[in-house]
């Protein structure tokens, strides 16, 4: 007997879509956070060399290159072992091996097309291709046809952390063009931050089937599906929004590491000092341990060994 004929726009096919593209957006989130060990890593550099975070960064890439790896992967050889938490623990051989004098030219680095492309090289890396964005709205414009978009977001909870917005809408969607909403709360990519995906429609109860049939496959919580979220009341821009922020924040942490903190102590520090300024602000709390990169601190003497 042959197999029944699936309708393609039945509620439990568009459920599924909506979750796949749910996952597969939340791994850019994740891609986006993995990339964090870079920031940490400038503001190792910018406590040691008293730089500023162009030069920082761009001197990341050209260790890289050095040793023909990503970023990522030079940027990672700078920070402490994440396993061991414990205060003054040792960075990598890398670390130990950069001297107290850069290896490299600021003056050359100061350069803003040097900036420019160290920064485009960066961005290549976080695999945020606008191609594959606008295939997602596609897939989902199929499957939901009132659908007018999605945004993922990072959102920091009690214990910290910095909010990020990835808005993947094909134009500026105004409060009132929304008419309903449906937003997914998946598991913490990283400490203080859960990810959430919230998908527009411009008719109302656009989602109803979808959101029964998403709880009917088990996959997802009842506490993670919310089927009346409140409406944008501001407009819905498409881009990226938050990574400076998160930067700052990174950049501050990374500072705090080259001082001796592990990264737990330097994360409880920059909530303590966001709440002692009455602001749980952490980028205005981050400002703090980076405007004292700013001043050179007194060196003991040469570096034993140089960069290899």
């Amino acid at each position: 007997m042959p197999a029944a004929d699936v309708d393609p726009a039945s509620p439990l096919i568009e459920a599924a879509s909506l979750l796949g593209v749910a996952e597969t957006t939340a791994l850019l989130v994740e891609s986006l956070h993995s990339h964090a060990a870079v920031h940490l890593a400038v503001g190792v550099l910018m406590s040691r060399y008293t730089m500023t975070a162009h030069a920082a960064r761009t001197l990341i890439t050209q260790l890289g290159r050095q040793d023909d790896v990503t970023d990522l992967a030079a940027a990672r050889t700078l920070l402490p072992d994440q396993t061991d938490d414990t205060p003054g623990s040792t960075l990598s051989t890398r670390a130990r091996r950069i001297p107290q004098t850069p290896p490299l030219d600021l003056d050359a680095l100061a350069s803003p097309a040097r900036v420019d492309i160290a920064l485009l090289t960066g961005l290549r890396h976080l695999d945020i291709d606008p191609g594959r964005a606008l295939a997602l709205l596609e897939d989902l414009t199929r499957v939901v046809p009132s659908m007018l978009g999605m945004s993922i977001s990072l959102e920091p909870n009690e214990h910290g952390g910095t909010a990020l917005d990835i808005n993947l809408v094909p134009h500026t969607l105004e409060a009132g063009d929304v008419a309903s909403a449906l937003r997914l709360t998946g598991q913490q990519l990283t400490p203080g931050t859960a990810t959430v995906v919230t998908f527009y429609a411009n008719l109302p109860g656009a989602f109803a089937e979808e959101a029964a049939a998403l709880l009917a496959t088990g996959r997802v919580r009842p506490d993670d599906l919310d089927q009346d979220p409140a409406l944008p009341t501001a407009p819905v821009r498409p881009g990226v929004f938050g990574l400076d922020d998160s930067a700052a924040v990174q950049h501050a942490l990374g500072v705090l590491v080259e001082r001796g903190l592990s990264l737990t102590q330097a994360q409880a520090e920059l909530n303590d000092n966001a709440h002692a300024s009455a602001s749980t602000v952490l980028p205005r709390a981050a400002q703090r341990p980076l405007h004292a990169t700013q001043h050179p601190r007194p060196t003991s003497g040469p570096a034993e060994h140089d960069l290899g």
